[in-house]
């Protein structure tokens, strides 16, 4: 992991992350206390960091402005924040960012721990976007790209067989629930075909709320499902990593047994 850059205007708590941070990692934690400071860091450094964890709220920068200094350098951020109301919590993942904390839980730090080494975990996993829509394959992958997942891409179902025959390694799948080759439930059935639920999750694309193909999906072998509209970037995220906890677990038994 490289260095993990910390904003944070509270002295206390700014202390309190770095001491915890560079404890766990063993990384240097480069700890600004104000939007200047960040980007005075950010030139000197080249924007070489891993993660960062950002206040949402700065004295020079009371709106999240900090967030898309950061982001803008392709640099994963985690978001500390004490405002959860529907509006700041909007504006926070449109900045696209790996996640948001809220500050005032005594657990914030060991969420973030736990978060990062997720992140180290994720490096490692390999991840298949299936859709028709070059841009939303675009917009998923950038979604997986900021929690550091490996992805690959496929147009349509047949390219996603070829695929996965090529890489046995790939963890999980998301898919569109309808393409113009396969419907859910049997590209799902494809899939069980050469991979289990122990080894492989698959998370399909519903264009809206039908529970019934929902139900589809999941008894043809899914993993579980999202909603396309709306989409919803926490309950994405929150899927693949029950998902993939299911995956993960089985694969360390196999390695106890």
């Amino acid at each position: 992991m490289q260095q993990f850059l910390l904003v944070e205007d509270s002295m206390m708590f700014g202390r309190m992350a770095k001491k915890r941070i560079e404890e766990v990692f063993a990384v240097p934690v480069l700890w600004a206390q104000s939007l200047a400071e960040t980007q005075r860091i950010l030139d000197e450094e080249n924007g070489n960091f891993s993660v960062a964890l950002l206040d949402f709220n700065l004295p020079d920068a009371p709106q999240g402005e900090v967030i898309d200094l950061v982001v803008d350098q392709g640099i994963s951020s985690l978001v500390f924040t004490t405002d959860m109301s529907n509006e700041v919590r909007g504006m926070i993942w449109e900045k696209k960012v790996a996640d948001y904390i809220i500050k005032e839980d005594p657990n914030s730090l060991d969420y973030v721990v736990a978060t990062i080494r997720q992140f180290e975990v994720n490096q490692h996993t390999l991840v298949l976007v299936v859709d028709e829509s070059d841009s939303y394959r675009s917009y998923l992958s950038e979604l997986l790209y900021i929690r550091k997942f490996r992805v690959l891409t496929a147009p349509d179902a047949e390219t996603a067989f070829g695929i996965l025959k090529q890489h046995p390694d790939i963890k999980l799948v998301i898919a569109d629930f309808e393409t113009t080759d396969f419907d859910g439930g049997n590209f799902c059935q494809k899939v069980r075909g050469n991979s289990s639920l122990e080894d492989l999750a698959v998370i399909g694309l519903m264009p809206s709320d039908d529970r019934t193909a929902g139900i589809k999906y999941i008894k043809s072998g899914g993993s579980d499902y999202v909603i396309k509209n709306p989409f919803m970037v926490e309950e994405f995220y929150s899927k693949i990593d029950r998902s993939l906890e299911t995956v993960n677990l089985y694969s360390s038994l196999r390695k106890i047994s």
